[in-house]
């Protein structure tokens, strides 16, 4: 996997500004960010989460008919299964998504799983500070959107293809940005030998990389399951 770092040098390299000369490392590193946003509107990260989940009521007081909100650890934007395990996590049976009203199978809620209130679980039994409970465990499938970089050695969760594309996003970012900040047009002329480049010659550079962006984003799109 690449880190942050990694990313950044090929930019640069792109860019033909190796030395950092005319876009400083956070301005960099927050079109890295930019670019990990949106490759993630295309190409979420997949992800499963295992949920041991106890019922806030007491087996005494009962949990049948009551509403039942499971918080994942990760930030879901979809959840496309829930399945029930028993106690040695193996699957059980596979929850039915939610047709209409809070009975009818499991709803994915501000960041909440919010399982079947008139349902009968296959349950374990929990003893927390003296007081009985029902406890089950749920498999979450779904996707959610890959994690912004904030350090230069943590490695991302794009895989090669969609570090391709959050690279090309971010050069034609960068020399987009050129087109307003005659300064910085000028420094980087300089620092990267370009001085031949003229101001309609970066106009057709920039519109050539915002091309390649639209053709990495079309690469990107892939069929998602649903619930």
């Amino acid at each position: 996997m690449a880190t942050r770092a990694d990313i950044r040098t090929q930019i640069q390299r792109e860019l033909r500004d190796p030395d950092g000369n005319s876009w400083g490392t956070e301005e960099l590193n927050d079109l890295i960010n930019a670019g990990i946003n949106a490759v993630s509107d295309f190409s979420p990260r997949e992800v499963r989460e295992d949920i041991t989940y106890t019922f806030p009521q007491t087996i005494a007081t009962g949990a049948f008919g009551k509403l039942k909100e499971v918080t994942t650890t990760n930030t879901f934007n979809t959840v496309f299964r829930v399945e029930l395990l028993d106690s040695d996590s193996v699957i059980y049976e596979t929850l039915p998504p939610s047709t209409g009203g809070s009975s009818s199978g499991w709803e994915h809620w501000g960041n909440k799983i919010l399982i079947p209130e008139l349902y009968y679980y296959r349950s374990t039994i929990a003893t927390v500070g003296g007081s009985t409970y029902e406890q089950i465990k749920l498999r979450v499938f779904g996707y959610a959107r890959h994690a912004l970089l904030t350090s230069d050695v943590t490695d991302t969760t794009l895989d090669d293809q969609e570090q391709q594309a959050c690279r090309v996003y971010a050069v034609a970012q960068a020399l987009s940005r050129l087109m307003t900040d005659r300064a910085n047009f000028q420094q980087w002329q300089i620092a990267s030998g370009a001085t031949d480049v003229s101001i309609s010659e970066l106009a057709v550079l920039a519109n050539s990389a915002r091309q390649r962006w639209f053709e990495e984003r079309g690469r990107l799109r892939k069929m998602r399951r649903l619930a």
